[in-house]
């Protein structure tokens, strides 16, 4: 258990012991001296840990009961405390057992809170599993007296690095209170993350709570003893290593949906399979660069009336009902010549279609034309908004990312990866990004 002198040393400018031993020939080296070196590299590494890596649980340390369900035994791990001393917990099983049975409980802690007058009366107990960090001195070695009369001293040849655990019992309230995880108010939210984060960082460093014992678990018992909930989460600190934050990042960011290739749905019986656009960038693109489709570039009039569909496959088996005339659009948009505005119209669906592929793992929806828009835009030249404008027409394909998921399975669904630069797959490894990509049909020539 930290002491006052030891938790004042865990202070930032309180550190008695930054002073290094000066070797020259003749130095007479004492006890003092040694302690002193041991102490430099000490508390040089623990205030590493504690300033920059954080104190909590690094890996390891579950907490669950026994079969007899009368205390609940630790698994073996590491944590760091809040002065950044390491904790490595191993041994015996019997030596990370902790008793939960009114009777076997030790004594009151120091952090031990009174629960209220409600919880008394229900017999509802809720205990936290608590890790300390601690020293256990072995080896005696016996010193000679000194004095004539002077009785016979002992001292200790090795110190060894110890933990204990012990329970100590928290009110509801403590359980109630929220987390500090980014509470920011509401004129920290309009600053930007930089200026957030400098403020905080200006405001010192961290100290050491009232009681700094890091909890692995809160548990739940009645007064028999018997096991209602052991929560290893709610209240646990963290050490965010960077496999941990990399795990993280992946979990979230990772294995994301994306688009993997465009292609057409041609009304020609040359293509009745479709025409793969990253063929005919070969012929149309001054400079093809991987897989990429006619991603800014211009399509000849009498090529795109051929054209009755877009076929789009993605990396992932996808939520169907989240693709749909709201968020896969294409638009084609024209110019009016009096007054040279951008008008823009959205090409209507008769449907969009589904394939998926288990084996591939891979699902393609395919935007197919209504046909009265076919016959108006494609067909029928008089009509045609394309036709009637002296510089043609843009289209441009937009998929709402921030809309569409990937089907929810053995994990949670995620969001499409759309920015698209004009290489395939799509994605810049952030959810929700929108896929647009944009291409020109000339007028027709005659």
């Amino acid at each position: 258990m930290l002491n006052k002198i030891d938790k004042r040393r865990c202070e930032i400018c309180d550190i008695s012991c930054f002073e290094r031993n000066n070797y020259f020939y003749g130095k007479r080296m004492t006890a003092r001296d040694f302690q002193d070196e041991q102490c430099y590299f000490n508390e040089k590494r623990w205030l590493i840990n504690r300033t920059v890596h954080g104190w909590g649980v690094v890996c390891g340390l579950d907490v669950k009961p026994t079969k007899d369900n009368k205390g609940v035994e630790i698994t073996p791990g590491l944590a760091i405390d809040c002065c950044g001393r390491e904790i490595l917990v191993c041994g015996d099983a019997e030596d990370r057992y902790v008793p939960l049975i009114y009777d076997e409980i030790p004594k009151p802690h120091e952090c031990d809170q009174p629960q209220s007058k409600q919880e008394q009366q229900s017999g509802i107990k809720h205990i936290a599993i608590c890790l300390e960090y601690d020293e256990c001195k072995l080896e005696v070695v016996n010193l000679p007296s000194i004095a004539c009369d002077e009785t016979e001293k002992h001292e200790f040849n090795r110190i060894r690095d110890s933990w204990k655990i012990t329970p100590i019992s928290i009110p509801q309230e403590f359980l109630d209170e929220p987390l500090p995880f980014c509470q920011r108010t509401n004129e920290e939210k309009e600053q930007s993350l930089d200026s957030y984060l400098c403020e905080k960082i200006t405001k010192g460093c961290q100290q050491c709570p009232d009681c700094p014992c890091i909890i692995l678990a809160v548990v739940t018992v009645h007064e028999n003893g018997v096991f209602k909930e052991i929560d290893t989460c709610n209240r646990r600190k963290l050490v965010y290593n960077n496999q941990l934050l990399f795990d993280q990042i992946s979990c979230y960011h990772g294995d994301l949906p994306r688009v993997i290739n465009i292609e057409w749905s041609d009304t020609s019986a040359a293509s009745k399979t479709g025409v793969q656009i990253s063929e005919q960038i070969e012929q149309t693109a001054e400079e093809p660069v991987g897989s990429t489709w006619i991603h800014k570039q211009d399509i000849p009039w009498d090529d795109f009336v051929k054209k009755n569909g877009l076929k789009v496959t993605f990396n992932k088996i996808m939520d169907h009902g989240s693709i749909n005339k709201h968020t896969f659009l294409i638009a084609i948009i024209t110019i009016e010549h009096s007054t040279r505005y951008r008008l823009i119209k959205y090409v209507p669906s008769q449907e969009i279609k589904f394939t998926d592929n288990d084996e591939e793992g891979t699902t393609s929806a395919t935007f197919k034309f209504e046909e009265s828009w076919i016959e108006d835009e494609l067909v029928d030249k008089d009509r045609s908004a394309i036709t009637q404008s002296r510089e043609g027409a843009d289209f441009e394909i937009i998929l709402r990312g921030s809309s569409i998921f990937s089907r929810k399975g053995e994990e949670n669904g995620k969001a499409l990866d759309g920015s698209f630069s004009g290489v395939f797959p799509s994605g810049n490894g952030t959810q929700g990004t929108d896929f647009v990509s944009w291409f020109h049909v000339n007028p027709p020539t005659n």
